[in-house]
């Protein structure tokens, strides 16, 4: 009675030794009996395989999640998309795809020195469930189809990143473009408030410059060519700047005033169509 609930519940899963002795002391008639190390050997790679497809398995299931993370409605619109959430599982993907790889070529290893064959076992050649040379070329081809799929989420999920990473700094260099205007808006104001508030201070605003003196028409005479010198200024140091960000530069004024008088100076593409086909008139 005691061996057949020990049978029920099963091997204590401790340690691979205390399996052995399980499976030694519970089920050693499935081997006719333990008269040999291979007979040890046989229960250890059985119980290796168990573990082995039990552990592809969970590494299957988390490849599923992801999957089912980057079909998410979150995905779906990728304004909406974290790019933190992303990042982490394209690290985990990472960590998976250089475990997998490594544990192909443990088990390949394996394979090549028991002299067992790379090729998927067929099931019309097993007759027995002993045959432990199936099982790991089984385990083989199964690591490998899980690999593939890893590099292939790994891969997808290098775009998604790419893509989500576009779109925030998009949405970054959105903000600059609007809080750059917000500072363009201060400043014209700030050229416009300036030069009366200067003006204001020279006179003092008193008699006779003052609201309702004689002289008071002086403030907007003197104000008003002011503002628009210090606006033409700031404007003229604006159109310095280079386009790549280089810095101010004069040549670069005077480039663009260059091109607006030539432009100025071209005709207009209809009277250099007139003239072409000889009906223009030319006053020499």
């Amino acid at each position: 009675m005691d061996a057949q609930a020990a049978t029920r519940r099963g091997p204590p899963r401790t340690c691979l030794a205390d399996d052995l002795a399980f499976y030694m002391t519970t089920h050693s008639n499935l081997v006719d009996g333990i008269s040999s190390p291979d007979d040890v050997a046989f229960f250890a790679k059985k119980i290796i395989a168990s573990h082995s497809t039990q552990a592809f398995d969970y590494v299957r299931r988390n490849l599923r999640e992801v999957q089912r993370f980057m079909r998410g409605p979150s995905n779906s619109d990728l304004t909406k998309s974290d790019l933190s959430a992303v990042e982490s599982n394209w690290v985990d993907m990472q960590f998976i795809e250089r475990r997998l790889d490594k544990a192909r070529m443990e088990l390949e290893d394996i394979l090549l020195q028991t002299c067992s064959s790379l090729d998927p076992p067929d099931p019309s050649t097993i007759t027995s469930w002993k045959d432990v040379s199936a099982d790991f070329r089984l385990l083989y081809h199964r690591l490998i189809y899980l690999q593939q799929s890893a590099e292939r989420i790994n891969a997808s999920i290098t775009g998604l990143a790419s893509i989500v990473g576009n779109r925030q700094a998009f949405r970054e260099q959105q903000l600059s473009l609007h809080a750059a205007e917000k500072s363009r808006g201060l400043t014209f104001i700030g050229l416009v408030f300036i030069p009366l508030a200067f003006v204001s201070y020279i006179f003092s605003m008193s008699e006779p410059y003052g609201p309702g003196g004689e002289q008071f028409w002086l403030y907007f005479a003197i104000s008003v060519p002011m503002g628009l010198m210090v606006m033409a200024a700031y404007y003229m140091f604006d159109l310095g700047f280079q386009a790549d960000g280089s810095g101010w530069s004069f040549p670069r004024i005077m480039e663009l005033w260059t091109r607006a008088t030539h432009r100025q100076g071209q005709p207009s593409s209809n009277s250099r169509q007139l003239d072409k086909e000889g009906y223009g008139i030319h006053i020499g």
